[in-house]
């Protein structure tokens, strides 16, 4: 049993554990921290990436500009190295066509026009001549246009248009060395480059009439070069940074998400470490609180048992000795059913609790669960009333075993937290009705001590109390309103409290039944006995079996003394075996013998499971007649069913109940008997 409190202690702590951890608002607070830090970095990446490409795609115009200029600088400098070659020749010729006619500015030299080989005529191309010639021939090709031009030029086609002539001005002032400047001809957009034209002494045969001396501006030449090309080549440039950069920023969101995600898991793993931690820390507090609420709960009814045995062994009194036997009695039943709760409890947490529904009379169990706490009612002078509408169907379909347990959680709780000469009162009522059942409410009030408004929520919470005095002055392990919870819930209502100190309390709950038929009299096979409307057996057996055999299969010499006593005044003739093996040999040798087996289950040799199959499964008509019962220590439901699916046909608890074992002897050797008691008048006027 030592083991079942420690193991049930273990998940009781693991359960503190979670509810110890770092509350949810808090984990939620720095993860939400975690990914505003990843936010605000993902936005600033997203600006830097921004401008980076703002400032590419400007530079790539800038670079366009730049490459438009170092166009415009290249076919200046062309001209100018063209126009240097002719002067320093003194003039180029060249055949005369169409396109190339003899210049009329040259008519004065008498050396402008020569025959050539085959009397070809030829024409001499001053540098001015040969410039603009090149410039027609470069716009055909590339569109570049160039223009020579001057202030005061000689030729009409030379005078400059209004953006020339505000630079020349500004280079004949000498603050720059060239003008260059974006404008837009006939719809297009340009570069517009001009840079001075300077008189050499080659010049001077042309221009000396116009008083120029070696050294002056005279004019310049612009070049004027198309953006167009260049913009197409700048906007595909624009188009690989906005990809480039579009990976870069994908790459960069995708480093910080994952790098946020491990940075969230890092901070998650060390928070959950620190409350795991914390968790420990309190989890071994609640340890040594649990052991101490169990070991106290356990050795107050143990030292009841010890010492009252140790009176009654020394008393000489028969009423001495009787007193004694009673305390014992209702301390090992103290004792039992702190075991029953934890072994609740168990099933709860194992999500194995589950209800059996049977006919019962709702009246009925009332007043059974009543009679249990009369007595200490009695006892405390604690005056008692209960009040059932009318309206309530007789006959429920429900679990009336459980809920037995929860209304005795609390009359019992009502009775222990209200002092002398205070009251209690029950009251249940029909809440609605419809076609497949009922709800009902049932309300316990007393004016016990109360309980604060803070404490309220803690009430249905295993090992919790109001207050930490309350289990050291009226004891209690603190799980029965916790059970009861569960069982409520699991019949589809809920339980709540209302309490003020000193004012007493209020416990309510509802469920949902059905609407049953005449209660059941006879056990199911679960092994249940036959029993009255509340669920306990009460029958007289005294010798009534006389002349009929029982064999017991029991290892333990203690347990076979208790059941030949409690069965002996019934005039049954028992015969024991100490294992399994041993109660096959005997059964097998005179299986007409018996009427009736008890089998342990757990056995040395050959446990009652074995020895059952084994039995059932002889050669002879009686093998497979004979009830087998289980008697054993297993109490849950898979026990009972692993007993029933071995052959056995009932299935009796330990500790033994007198009531129980004597109404499974009722079903299984004479014919069912019934035992019904008349419901007292409980019913009241319907209750508002």
């Amino acid at each position: 049993m030592f083991n079942g409190l420690v193991s049930y202690s273990d998940r009781h702590i693991a359960a503190l554990q979670r509810s110890a951890s770092t509350p949810a608002g808090t984990r939620t607070g720095k993860r939400f921290a975690v990914s505003t830090y990843v936010a605000l970095l993902i936005v600033f990446w997203t600006g830097a990436v921004a401008v980076s490409l703002l400032f590419n795609i400007s530079r790539s115009q800038t670079i366009a500009e730049q490459s438009a200029l170092i166009q415009a600088r290249t076919a200046f400098e062309k001209d100018i190295f063209y126009r240097r070659w002719n002067s320093g020749l003194g003039g180029a010729y060249v055949k005369v066509t169409d396109e190339t006619q003899p210049n009329p500015y040259l008519a004065d030299d008498p050396t402008r026009d020569i025959p050539g080989p085959g009397n070809v005529p030829l024409t001499k191309i001053n540098p001015a001549y040969m410039t603009r010639l090149v410039h027609e021939l470069g716009e055909l090709k590339s569109g570049i246009r160039g223009h020579i031009t001057s202030t005061k030029p000689i030729r009409r086609e030379n005078a400059a248009d209004a953006w020339e002539e505000k630079g020349l001005l500004r280079l004949q002032k000498g603050d720059v060395g060239e003008v260059a400047e974006i404008q837009f001809m006939d719809g297009k957009e340009y570069l517009r480059y001009i840079s001075p034209l300077v008189t050499e002494e080659s010049c001077l045969a042309c221009h000396a009439s116009q008083g120029y001396k070696v050294g002056d501006q005279r004019g310049g030449i612009s070049v004027s070069v198309p953006m167009e090309p260049i913009r197409v080549g700048a906007r595909a440039a624009v188009a690989t940074l906005a990809l480039s950069h579009a990976g870069m920023w994908f790459v960069g969101v995708l480093a910080f998400a994952l790098g946020g995600v491990r940075l969230d898991r890092q901070m998650r793993e060390r928070e959950e470490l620190r409350a795991s931690k914390e968790a420990a820390e309190r989890a071994a507090g609640a340890k040594s609180e649990f052991l101490a609420v169990m070991s106290h709960e356990l050795r107050t009814p143990m030292n009841a048992v010890i010492g009252m045995t140790t009176l009654a062994k020394s008393a000489a009194d028969i009423e001495k000795k009787n007193y004694c036997l009673d305390k014992i009695e209702n301390a090992s039943k103290h004792l039992l059913g702190i075991i029953n709760d934890i072994l609740d409890m168990s099933k709860i947490e194992a999500n194995k609790l589950e209800l059996s529904p049977t006919n019962f009379n709702f009246e009925i169990m009332l007043l059974d669960v009543m009679d249990v706490v009369n007595f200490r009612m009695a006892e405390k002078l604690l005056r008692f009333t209960a009040s059932i509408d009318e309206r309530i169907p007789a006959v429920l379909k429900g679990d009336s075993r459980r809920l037995a347990q929860v209304l005795s959680n609390l009359l019992g709780n009502a009775v222990k937290y209200t002092p002398r000469s205070g009251s209690i009162s029950l009251e249940a009522r029909l809440m609605s009705e419809d076609d497949t059942g009922c709800i009902l409410q049932v309300r316990v009030v007393d004016t016990g001590i109360g309980i604060v408004k803070e404490a309220l929520p803690r009430l249905f919470t295993p090992f919790e109390q109001a207050e930490g005095g309350i289990s050291r002055k009226f004891g209690g392990a603190g799980l029965g309103l916790a059970i009861s919870k569960r069982i409520v819930e699991m019949m589809g209502g809920r339980i709540w409290a209302e309490s003020e100190p000193g004012k007493g309390s209020v416990f309510t709950f509802t469920i949902r039944a059905e609407r049953g038929t005449v209660p059941d009299a006879c056990p199911s096979a679960d092994g249940n006995a036959p029993v009255d409307d509340d669920g306990v057996a009460r029958v007289d057996t005294a010798g009534q079996f006389a002349g009929r055999h029982v064999l017991l299969a029991e290892d333990i010499e203690l347990n076979r003394e208790i059941v030949v006593t409690l069965l002996e005044p019934t005039g049954l003739t028992v015969d024991c075996a100490e294992n399994g093996a041993e109660a096959l040999r005997m059964f097998s040798a005179q299986p007409e013998r018996y009427d009736l087996i008890f089998m342990d289950v757990q056995m040395p040799e050959m446990d009652g499971f074995e020895a059952t199959r084994r039995i059932r499964g002889l050669d002879t008509p009686r093998a497979r007649e004979i009830p087998i019962v289980a008697m054993t220590a297993h109490v849950f439901r898979e026990d009972i069913e692993r007993c029933l699916q071995a052959g056995m046909v009932a299935h009796v608890s330990k500790p033994l109940d007198h009531n129980l074992l004597m109404a499974v002897l009722k079903r299984y050797l004479p014919p069912c008997l019934n035992t019904v008691r008349p419901a007292q008048a409980l019913r009241s006027p319907q209750v508002p």
